[in-house]
């Protein structure tokens, strides 16, 4: 069976990365190139973040039987959209698509936080207290406030 399509797939989203896969959509056979090259240039805001051109120097793909031909990890941040411009070539032919992925947010801590969009991150809607090296703050989402407590007596239960 000859190539007739590659595909890129979005296999895991996460906040600070996100996984993509390229291979070849519903493989049931073994599948023969003739000449395959694949890349992809990830974008963020106008800014190269990811760039692949595959195979290496001196490297040939001959065939496959395996869905997947490789996995990149793209890094990013919460809520930035990644624009993949990819392309394929395969018995002279050149196939070329872009892609948008968003970065998911963190999941939500508590309910009642909301999101910052230009620090992306979750903020309570209640300011913390300020720093104190010997004390902790512990949000109380039932009551809607920082609990303060000190350290040596969090350290103290947990010896307990």
């Amino acid at each position: 069976m000859n190539l007739k399509a590659l595909s890129i797939e979005a296999k895991k989203t996460e906040p600070t990365h996100i996984d993509i896969a390229i291979g070849i959509p519903d493989v049931s056979k073994r599948v023969e190139f003739a000449g395959l090259k694949f890349g992809f240039v990830a974008t963020c805001e106008g800014k190269i973040v990811a760039q692949v051109d595959e195979p290496p120097q001196g490297v040939r793909y001959l065939r496959t039987d395996q869905p997947v031909i490789a996995t990149y990890r793209i890094p990013c941040m919460s809520d930035q959209i990644i624009a993949v411009s990819t392309y394929y070539e395969n018995a002279g032919k050149r196939t070329e698509n872009t892609y948008t992925i968003t970065a998911p947010r963190p999941e939500k801590p508590y309910e009642s936080w909301l999101w910052e969009t230009d620090k992306k991150r979750w903020k309570a809607p209640v300011e913390l207290p300020k720093a104190d090296n010997d004390k902790m703050a512990a949000w109380n989402e039932k009551d809607q406030k920082w609990v303060v407590i000190d350290k040596s007596e969090m350290m103290n239960e947990v010896k307990k």
